[in-house]
């Protein structure tokens, strides 16, 4: 995930993307989210059938199309708990194929978290690897080659991983609206939690100073988009220092957890780390995060309904 181009700057000022009013301009559909969560969230348990059985996955998108024919809702939101990387990767390959087939299929939003694992992007990354392999074959780290864009990265547990299966042409969104969305998500979750993060003029992702606190990598097939956004929690940040992230060397991994730690005793900096109820409870991130991107999807799927 190197060199920004200039068409990922914020742009139109109808787009949730960039848009500090965001909480207040989509209040009206903020109020929609916990029927959302009622009626189309399905946990580790209730998805754990369709990511085995293939075909009872066609037939519940499919019944998902029929019950949704005529209106683009909000998307499904399935959380796979903790789950391997290639398990997930096969997953959302297999909605893609789906999706590609029966354009009126919903939208899938996959929030999960991966066992430790090194991915490698379009850009390779091998190259990026600062220990030897048989070094993390010790470790139990396997190493696994992707279909998204960029370079190396790491994930694994205290990280919270997004993968929006989405089709970027019904949504009528480009992919450089969609990675300012996915970055806008991230930075406003950061508020949240109250850590101040922003965009990189040089390179995507969401940054606290020159430390990385969130990641982006997006394949596209056929108008469909697939992997997503990592996002750093409570996660062990070691791992990151056996490689260069992203491809690059001169810059340093963050996380909630530490941000918040280093803020401790600054003045005006609500510290949260000191509160063994909220953080670091991934499940309340996790739901802030969530809640955040379905506020963005109803929010942009309103703007589109005015024009």
């Amino acid at each position: 995930m190197t060199g920004r181009s200039a068409d990922t700057t914020c742009r139109s000022a109808g787009k949730f993307t960039c848009n500090s009013g965001y909480e207040k301009e989509s209040a009206p559909v903020a109020e929609k989210i916990k029927d959302f969560f009622s009626n189309t969230f399905y946990d580790s348990v209730s998805v754990s059938d369709l990511i085995q059985d293939h075909t009872k996955m066609v037939s519940f998108l499919h019944n998902a199309a029929q019950d949704r024919r005529g209106e683009i809702k909000a998307p499904l939101v399935f959380d796979l708990g903790l789950i391997e990387y290639k398990k997930a990767f096969d997953f959302q390959k297999k909605i893609v194929s789906v999706k590609i087939r029966q354009r009126n299929i919903p939208d899938i939003i996959l929030i999960l978290e991966h066992p430790a694992v090194f991915t490698l992007g379009k850009r390779g990354g091998r190259e990026n690897l600062v220990v030897t392999e048989k070094f993390l074959k010790a470790k139990n780290i396997p190493v696994v080659q992707t279909e998204r864009g960029g370079n190396i990265t790491f994930h694994g547990l205290g990280q919270l991983v997004l993968y929006p299966v989405i089709d970027l042409e019904r949504a009528k969104k480009g992919v450089a609206d969609f990675v300012n969305e996915l970055e806008e998500i991230m930075i406003q979750t950061s508020a949240k939690l109250g850590v101040k993060a922003e965009r990189n003029k040089k390179n995507h992702g969401v940054w606290v100073k020159n430390a990385k606190i969130g990641s982006i990598g997006l394949s596209i097939k056929r108008g469909i988009c697939f992997h997503g956004l990592a996002f750093n929690v409570n996660m062990d940040l070691e791992p990151f220092s056996w490689i260069n992230p992203c491809g690059m060397s001169d810059i340093s991994m963050t996380s909630i957890k530490k941000e918040l730690l280093l803020n401790k005793g600054q003045s005006g900096v609500k510290d949260f780390s000191s509160d063994p109820a909220f953080l670091p409870d991934l499940r309340k991130v996790k739901k802030i995060l969530l809640n955040i991107f379905l506020i963005a999807a109803l929010y942009e799927k309103k703007q589109r309904e005015a024009v």
